[in-house]
């Protein structure tokens, strides 16, 4: 399941339970000073006015459950579920532990399996540079930055399906792609 664009302005009902009318409107003004015109001006409004409220709430406070609470207050209860489904993704199988895992699944292929992740040369060069010459170093920054692009957040709970796709076909490095196989199936279970 691909997480879906809201067809009209309900993601603002959303937002606007967040915090009080005055704070939210001044968060919508920057967002709109901040959108790119040749993007989703929908999306990326959506998406920088939460990243600016999650800001402005000290780190140590809750910034799911609010909005949780708000798709449930709004009743946009197929979305809850969906956002939850993805929380739950993120929280076990993006974790700091799995990505170390991948990580040494990876090893010194890292790079070309980057690539097919739909990570630029950039995205590796900068990665490189930051992780000191450490193989294992530079696959976690790749893969960290990885499960937080837009490619992973939109393809929702299809993200390991759609992986697969990408990497199947290149042998890369099978205990990776058994392990994203295995993930799936955690995911996914097949029907009996």
């Amino acid at each position: 399941m691909k997480l879906t664009q809201p067809k009209d302005d309900s993601w603002l009902q959303v937002l606007f339970r967040l915090a009080p009318q005055r704070e939210m409107d001044m968060i919508r003004r920057r967002a709109a000073t901040q959108c790119e015109p040749s993007k989703n001006t929908t999306r990326q409004m959506c998406e920088i006015m939460l990243k600016d409220w999650m800001k402005s709430k000290p780190v140590k406070d809750d910034k799911i459950r609010p909005v949780l609470k708000a798709l449930e207050d709004c009743k946009r209860y197929s979305l809850l579920e969906e956002c939850k489904r993805f929380l739950h993704i993120h929280q076990t199988f993006l974790s700091d532990t799995s990505v170390a895992h991948m990580t040494k699944l990876l090893g010194a292929n890292w790079k070309s399996v980057a690539l097919k992740l739909g990570m630029s040369n950039e995205d590796v060069e900068d990665c490189k540079r930051k992780a000191d010459e450490d193989n294992k170093e530079e696959a976690f920054e790749l893969l960290s930055r990885w499960r937080l692009s837009d490619q992973v957040i939109s393809s929702g709970t299809d993200l390991f399906a759609d992986l697969l796709e990408q990497l199947d076909s290149t042998r890369q490095n099978d205990r990776f792609i058994s392990y994203i196989k295995q993930i799936q199936e955690e995911i996914n279970p097949p029907d009996f």
